[in-house]
């Protein structure tokens, strides 16, 4: 079964006028075919009204191992860009991408619009309103539920002071979009609970 990160940060618009229509990125996510959680591929839908370009960053941390550019035409209204062979280290995903938007040909041209950038998480469920906080030995997180795709199971990546990235699975088979759940990590006992608030 191909494995899917789903994104958390769903991109955002901005409330800035601009002088012209930019390319947009109506939806992207990182998948990974293998299931080896090393090797993934970006898969990224956009539309666009005429000659516009597109560069792509793709981060595994802080190291930067995508940066291409596209460019649309008139003919190129609405279409799907792939990039393969995202590799990244150790088998732990810190995925981030990154999209800056210009009008007329690669690289030139003006800004036409704010960077549209996502985080990955892995999810089958997307959220939104994010909130975490530590108290004593747990970790207290808030969210809403925006949409559940497939199965209702959300995993946390903890990133540990040596580097480390802890990820921790949470199952919540009640929870429906527009629910409002809370979650407590008890990080000695590596349990949790969880509550729905409203």
């Amino acid at each position: 079964m191909k494995k899917t990160i789903i994104i958390l940060a769903v991109l955002f618009n901005s409330a800035f006028a601009y002088a012209q229509n930019c390319i947009r990125v109506t939806s992207a996510q990182f998948e990974n075919p293998s299931c080896d959680n090393v090797t993934w591929r970006l898969v990224v839908n956009y539309t666009a009204n005429g000659t516009k370009n597109l560069r792509t960053y793709v981060f595994n941390g802080s190291d930067t191992i995508v940066n291409t550019c596209f460019q649309s035409s008139n003919q190129n209204q609405n279409g799907t860009l792939i990039y393969d062979s995202i590799i990244t280290t150790g088998g732990s995903s810190m995925l981030r991408a990154r999209f800056t938007r210009r009008t007329g040909t690669c690289d030139n041209g003006a800004i036409c619009g704010p960077d549209q950038t996502i985080n990955d998480n892995v999810l089958d469920i997307k959220i939104v309103n994010i909130s975490a906080r530590n108290i004593k030995n747990t970790t207290e997180i808030i969210f809403t539920v925006l949409s559940i795709d497939n199965e209702p199971i959300v995993v946390f990546n903890f990133h540990m002071p040596n580097g480390e990235i802890q990820k921790r699975e949470v199952s919540l088979p009640e929870a429906r979009p527009g629910q409002t759940w809370k979650v407590i990590f008890d990080n000695i006992k590596k349990t949790y609970s969880v509550q729905k608030l409203n």
